[in-house]
């Protein structure tokens, strides 16, 4: 398999999640780690709740993405 070094920290994949839904919880991150993936990256955590932004966070737009 594929290694890799980022800053003293070895990955056994260069492959990596990104921050997003896949990657909100431990379940999710750990089911990722399961399937291979070199690592994770959280979203952003606190001790304070933060609402988020309100739904949709995207919009369709005429002539394509």
């Amino acid at each position: 398999m594929l290694k890799t070094n980022v800053c003293g920290v070895e990955f056994r994949n260069p492959l990596m999640l990104a921050a997003g839904i896949m990657g909100s919880n431990a379940s999710s991150m750990n089911w990722i780690l399961k399937s291979g993936a070199g690592g994770v990256v959280s979203k952003s955590f606190s001790l304070n709740p933060h609402p988020g932004y309100p739904n949709p966070t995207t919009v369709a737009v005429d002539g394509g993405i």
